[in-house]
């Protein structure tokens, strides 16, 4: 069989990739099927073939157009990013990858920034020449990069570190393992915690029960995709703006009811640079607003990306030539370059799991806030500091001061959380002491009495 009757075989077919926290569909991965047909057993015997064949860079390309041609008319009325799936053995041997796809995005009226290159590792190959060869390419108005499977095998902390991809997606060999595995899980949320370190964020891939989708979110995983959501169909129409996703949104909705979100009156509304920015226009903000010694940066499509802070760009600024070369369009360097990585947290999030957030940062100026993965505003480290000591003044003045329980404020909160947390059965038992007054008597007097050796 020619190699151009296997292709004729196959077709495209798109699953949702959507937000964990709100259901949002945020983008949909293309994947291949019909390989069967064409006599191989699985997607990646495919591609193995057509690696011995010398005939693996022409084929995905091939399932690079039929992906974009399959997808292009959906994307022009729902806002959604697309995933195409390209081999990790040609890009080693393409070096320009990204700017292949992003003209292919163009030549089907997509914009390049609403899709993504998710790079598959299979056979054996190098990651540091990999990483390396991505690294190397002007990544301006360019389509986005993602890791499939990080973590697993050649594409790791190699690839991570000198490619800087949009995206990590962490396997369903992963997911299924967190469900009821405190271990486990401490263990996903370290490699979430990397990954955004790195200016990535996390998907969660091949989740199936609700019960995955809530340790997903838990771990702090931004999206899902998965047969809980919707299996891959071939017919694009079917995917749809947004999904239920168990216990989404429970902080909004909570918020809601008290007229506002959590973090409304604490973040401060800071006009972010885009990413194509030239350099000359950065060093202009920075000297327009002198008291400003940072800015987040963002894609075209509102996604943040990290800050640019100034202190990294005063070499430049304060020596004599070095202003005119890092904005000499030919020789100079590119925003990119200098944005550091910045966490992000949804503005429904509640203050306690942006704090547990901003503890995973030994060092960070705040977090970036979002709001349907677009920036809304930054949440400075002072007003987190604040947040602290608010919460810490609130809970000293309602616990009880003998026993350091917590009083009925917050036990009101909790049981208001879980009445709005409809997808999870909750469990309540209250227990009442009779004549409990003289043991609470005799804590009073113990704690009042002096600390004496030998006193029991």
């Amino acid at each position: 069989m020619y190699w151009s009757d296997v292709i004729e075989k196959l077709e495209i077919a798109f699953q949702p990739v959507v937000d964990v926290r709100t259901g949002l569909c945020f983008a949909a991965e293309a994947f291949v099927r019909g390989v069967d047909r064409a006599g191989f057993p699985s997607i990646d015997e495919f591609l193995d073939a057509s690696h011995r064949l010398g005939l693996l860079a022409r084929t995905d390309e091939v399932l690079v157009e039929m992906a974009l041609a399959a997808f292009h008319r959906f994307a022009a009325g729902h806002p959604v990013g697309l995933f195409i799936n390209v081999d990790a053995r040609t890009i080693a041997g393409t070096r320009d990858i990204l700017f292949q796809v992003s003209k292919a995005a163009g030549r089907h009226g997509m914009a390049a920034a609403s899709v993504i290159v998710d790079v598959s590792g299979h056979g054996s190959i190098d990651p540091g020449v990999l990483a390396l060869e991505t690294s190397g390419m002007d990544r301006t108005d360019l389509c986005g990069l993602a890791i499939h499977g990080f973590a697993e095998g050649a594409l790791g902390l190699p690839f991570l570190y000198h490619a800087r991809p949009n995206f990590v997606k962490i396997s369903r060999s992963f997911i299924v393992d967190m469900v009821g595995r405190i271990e486990r899980k401490e263990f996903v949320r370290q490699i979430v915690h990397v990954a955004r370190m790195a200016g990535a964020r996390v998907i969660a891939v091949g989740v199936e029960t609700e019960q995955e989708s809530r340790v997903c979110r838990e771990v702090g995983c931004d999206f899902i995709q998965g047969r809980l959501l919707q299996e891959p169909t071939p017919r694009v129409e079917e995917l749809q703006d947004r999904y239920h996703v168990e216990g989404m949104s429970v902080g909004n909705n909570v918020s809601a009811r008290r007229g506002r979100r959590p973090l409304d009156d604490q973040i401060e509304v800071i006009v972010p640079i885009h990413d194509a920015e030239p350099m000359d226009n950065v060093f202009e903000r920075f000297r327009r607003e002198g008291r400003r010694s940072f800015f987040p940066v963002t894609r075209s499509t509102g996604e943040p990306v990290g800050l640019v802070v100034e202190e990294k760009l005063k070499e430049y600024a304060y020596s004599r030539f070095g202003k005119d070369l890092i904005s000499n369009k030919m020789f100079g360097h590119r925003l990119m370059e200098f944005v550091i990585p910045c966490p992000t947290a949804d503005i429904g999030e509640t203050p306690e799991k942006v704090l547990e957030i901003f503890s995973r940062y030994d060092s960070t100026l705040g977090i970036l806030i979002v709001e349907n993965g677009v920036y809304v505003g930054f949440l400075h480290a002072h007003m987190l500091l604040r947040i602290i000591q608010e919460r810490n003044v609130a809970r000293a003045r309602d616990e009880n001061p003998l026993t350091r329980l917590p009083g009925n404020n917050a036990i009101n909160e909790y049981i208001e959380k879980a009445l709005a947390d409809v997808g999870t059965e909750h469990n309540v038992a209250y227990f009442d002491f009779d004549n409990f007054k003289p043991f609470n008597l005799e804590t009073a007097v113990c704690c009042a009495l002096p600390a004496r050796s030998g006193w029991h």
